[in-house]
């Protein structure tokens, strides 16, 4: 085995059993193959390749290396093994995560079925709209002073919630999205810092249009 020098197994998801080690930064998931395999035609075809040799194991298993946050892989794993958790309509990291990872790995029913609880956070239709707002947002939600101190769940994550609508061509949401990231006025432009992640800005279209 090669050196692992500040790897951490994760807690959650390593499988002592498991045929195959996932490796997101300096987190190791170890988990089975033919699972990940049956759900993503990617991750199939990448362990089927002919040339599938890995130059990294983890106590005999081969590593496969990902780009990806770990904090992203969590989530998904919680969906994929065994059985999987339902998807909150409040939940909105899990959601993002869900999408971002789903696309990339053509995880085609569940990418659609996040996409859903996206479509359900940020409605195209007016009474959705105010329904949604009731159920997350605090009572004050239309002073727009406290919107600009403390934005709103919803308010908070607009800008992932427009860069997923783009991604996906879920363009439905963006009117929704698109009034949110104008509620948070000048700090639009500083972008979300996402868990685990990268800073996420808007493109310079969408910017425009909430500017």
């Amino acid at each position: 085995d090669s050196a692992q020098s500040g790897v951490k197994r994760d807690e959650e998801f390593w499988f002592h059993d498991g045929s195959v080690v996932i490796r997101a930064g300096e987190t190791a998931f170890r988990l089975f193959k033919g699972l990940l395999a049956a759900q993503s035609p990617v991750l199939h075809d990448l362990f089927s390749a002919p040339n599938f040799a890995p130059d990294e194991y983890i106590d005999g298993v081969p590593v496969v290396r990902v780009f990806d946050a770990p904090e992203d892989w969590r989530y998904l794993l919680r969906i994929l093994v065994p059985k999987g958790e339902m998807i909150s309509l409040k939940d909105f990291p899990l959601v993002s995560a869900l999408i971002r990872l789903a696309h990339k790995y053509q995880i085609g029913s569940l990418e659609q079925r996040a996409i859903e609880a996206l479509k359900r956070m940020y409605p195209n239709t007016f009474e959705s709209f105010v329904q949604v707002q009731s159920e997350v947002y605090p009572a004050d939600a239309n002073n727009a002073r406290q919107l600009a101190s403390n934005p709103p769940v919803l308010a908070t994550y607009a800008i992932s919630a427009t860069n997923l609508a783009r991604l996906t061509n879920t363009t439905s949401v963006l009117p929704a999205a698109l009034y949110h990231c104008v509620c948070l006025g000048g700090a639009v432009v500083r972008g979300l810092v996402r868990e685990g992640g990268p800073v996420e800005f808007l493109s310079e279209a969408d910017l425009a249009i909430c500017i």
